[in-house]
C-alpha cells in the first residue's frame, strides 16, 4: 500500500497523534540517508510504502521509502551541491533549479509538503501549470500559505504548525535537520491518561 498523505482510511485528514509515528519513521529514514550523504530527491507519497499487518493500528505500520531512481550520492559532489532539476514539481523545494544548487535539505522540504497534506488534506502550493507552480513555491511565503488555509489548521496545535513550517522554510539553511526533529519533544507520544 502507498502512504495516503492527505487522508486516513476514513477519508479525513490525519490528526497530529496519527501523523507523528509516520513522521518519526520518515525522519529516521532521512537521517540515515543524509548521514550517508544520500539525497532521495523525489520524496512523495507514491514513493512511501506502508506495510501493515492485519489488524494493526496506525502506530503499528512500517514505512519503506521506495524509488531511488533519482537519488544522488553526494560523496565527491563539490560543496555537496547539485544543480540538476529533479523531483515531482508539487514536492520540489524552491532552491531546485536555482543558481546556487541544492543539497540534502530538499528531502526535508518534500517531507514538509507531505506533512502539510497529512494535516490539511491539500497541497501547500498548487497549480496545473508547472511554471506557475514553481513561481508560487519560490515567491509565496509559507506564512501566506498558512493564512490562506487557516481554517484547515484550526485543530492543529501551534507546535504542529511550527513543525510543518520548520520543514517548509524557504531558506534551506533554516530547515531543521532530521536528526534535530527526531529529538524534538513535539514528536514524543502523549502519555496515556
Amino acid at each position: 500500500m502507498i502512504l495516503r498523505s492527505s487522508e486516513r482510511d476514513d477519508g479525513a485528514p490525519y490528526t497530529e497523534d496519527e501523523a507523528k509515528p509516520v513522521w518519526k519513521q520518515l525522519l529516521g529514514a532521512l537521517e540515515c540517508f543524509h548521514n550517508h550523504q544520500v539525497c532521495h530527491r523525489d520524496l512523495k507519497p507514491e514513493n512511501i510504502l506502508v506495510v501493515r499487518a492485519e489488524g494493526a493500528t496506525q502506530d503499528d505500520v512500517q514505512l519503506k521509502i521506495a524509488d531511488f531512481g533519482l537519488a544522488a550520492d553526494l560523496d565527491g559532489v563539490p560543496d555537496g551541491r547539485m544543480t540538476e532539476a529533479y523531483g515531482s514539481p508539487e514536492y520540489a523545494a524552491p532552491e531546485i533549479g536555482g543558481p546556487g544548487g541544492y543539497g540534502l535539505e530538499v528531502d526535508l522540504w518534500s517531507l514538509g509538503v507531505i506533512s502539510f497534506m497529512m494535516l490539511t488534506g491539500v497541497l501547500p502550493y498548487e497549480s496545473d501549470d508547472p511554471g506557475t507552480l514553481r513561481r508560487k513555491v519560490k515567491n509565496v511565503s509559507v506564512e501566506a500559505v498558512f493564512n490562506q488555509t487557516a481554517d484547515l489548521w484550526e485543530l492543529v496545535s501551534m507546535e504542529g504548525q511550527e513543525f510543518v513550517k520548520s520543514l517548509l522554510a524557504k531558506d534551506p539553511i533554516q530547515r531543521v535537520p532530521a536528526r534535530d526533529l527526531l529529538i524534538a519533544r513535539y514528536l514524543d507520544p502523549k502519555p496515556a491518561p
